[in-house]
């Protein structure tokens, strides 16, 4: 149990929040956040990450990647170790041995944004509709270092590309 002191009386209820969906480009990317976490039927583990968009219109954006971290099917786990080890390559860490996700967080990267279909299919009065809606996922993660995007956000020595802290990187104010 936590304690508060919040008087509700005294607060506006939220208003209904849109999501615009990222369009489909390459981004500047950094990780900021990740955890290991059951998977909804507790039978493996999600690797899940937080990448936020460091340049042009939609910096500051989140793009979630989830991973089957340890997972009973071979074919699922290897999919996910493949995704883990392009991540690894593309932050430079691709030929070490990653002890905790943090040694991830924080170094630019490129990833290639694309739409996911829409999902959770049923039929409402004969007519078919989605519980979910297409999702920006990232599909290709690049090495940044030499990248156009990383020289556009005004990154120009290695030494200016060290790891940010999530709350102010070090080629610009975050949003």
């Amino acid at each position: 149990m936590s304690k508060l002191n919040f008087n509700a009386a005294k607060e506006d209820p939220m208003e209904e929040r849109s999501f615009e969906l990222i369009p489909e480009d390459s981004y500047l990317f950094q990780i900021v956040k990740s955890e290991i976490v059951p998977n909804k039927a507790k039978t493996a583990e999600r690797l899940n990450f937080q990448a936020k968009i460091l340049n042009g219109e939609f910096k500051g954006s989140i793009v979630f990647i989830g991973l089957n971290w340890q997972h009973p099917n071979e074919q699922a786990q290897k999919i996910s170790d493949r995704e883990f080890k392009s991540i690894c390559d593309a932050v430079g860490k691709g030929n070490d041995e990653i002890g905790d996700t943090e040694e991830l967080h924080g170094i630019p990267f490129v990833g290639l944004v694309k739409h996911s279909k829409p999902s959770g299919e049923y039929k409402e009065n004969g007519e078919t509709k989605f519980k979910y809606g297409p999702k920006a996922e990232i599909k290709k993660y690049e090495l940044a270092e030499g990248h156009e995007l990383l020289e556009r956000a005004g990154v120009e020595k290695e030494d200016d590309a060290a790891p940010a802290t999530e709350s102010k990187p070090p080629w610009g104010d975050d949003k």
